[in-house]
């Protein structure tokens, strides 16, 4: 028997098994990338705040952020110091539709359910967030070319 191969009890056909290294990126890679990628919406939210008074400075920051960084790059520079990106079913960089629908609406619901829809990721078989499946997109290990 190969390593990280299991086998169909029905039919005897390979497939891989539990041991088989996995792509998806669990919960705590991501929360360090989350930890990187608020330093930059801080400091320009401090920044804007030390001249005017902005109400929600820091919440649109964010959001642009993650939103401009995740629909051009596939990836925020956390993410990209981590080697991970978030990627379609196809293994290609998120539509815009499927980058608000992440970025915005899911994580707006996440917001609402205080943090349960992170903490998902812990168990979910693909390491998705709901806002993973909100937008149809995964979390993976950046493939180096």
């Amino acid at each position: 028997m190969r390593k990280g191969v299991g086998y169909c009890p029905n039919c005897g056909a390979e497939h891989e098994g539990i041991n088989a290294a996995s792509n998806y990126v669990g919960f705590f890679p991501r929360v360090g990338a989350g930890i990187i990628d608020v330093t930059a919406p801080i400091l320009i939210s401090a920044f804007i705040l030390a001249f005017i008074t902005f109400p929600g400075i820091f919440v649109l920051m964010l959001v642009s952020y993650h939103a401009i960084f995740t629909y051009y790059l596939g990836q925020t520079p956390g993410k990209m110091l981590l080697g991970i990106q978030v990627v379609d079913n196809n293994r290609q960089r998120p539509t815009l539709r499927q980058v608000i629908l992440r970025e915005v609406v899911g994580k707006i619901i996440i917001l609402l359910v205080m943090f349960i829809g992170f903490i998902w990721i812990i168990w979910d078989p693909n390491k998705r967030g709901w806002h993973d499946y909100i937008g149809n997109t995964y979390v993976v290990k950046k493939n180096v070319d």
